[in-house]
């Protein structure tokens, strides 16, 4: 697992298989202040860095505010995973790089 840390957040990601990467963890605070958009833009860097091409993430199914974030920087929602948590169902977003 890779991470970006910094004052204001923190941002994990690991390699996957045939230029694809998972966005495992990204945590900005406070929120709505562009600390995630800067943390987006680190990791998105480093995953162009070792030659990924698709990153993709899961999102907790009623976090809408984490979706419209992704939307935004471009990335589609690819499906739903029902039961995918303990606790709930999951949202896949996906983004070519």
């Amino acid at each position: 697992m890779k991470t970006v840390a910094t004052a204001y957040g923190l941002a994990e990601w690991r390699e996957g298989q045939a230029g694809t990467a998972e966005l495992y963890n990204l945590v900005a605070t406070p929120r709505g202040e562009g600390h995630g958009a800067t943390l987006l833009n680190e990791v998105i860097a480093q995953m162009k860095t070792a030659g990924v091409r698709v990153v993709y993430l899961f999102s907790e199914a009623d976090n809408v505010l984490a979706h419209k974030f992704y939307i935004w920087w471009g990335f589609e929602m690819a499906c739903k995973l029902p039961g995918f948590y303990s606790h709930g169902d999951a949202l896949m977003f996906v983004k070519r790089i």
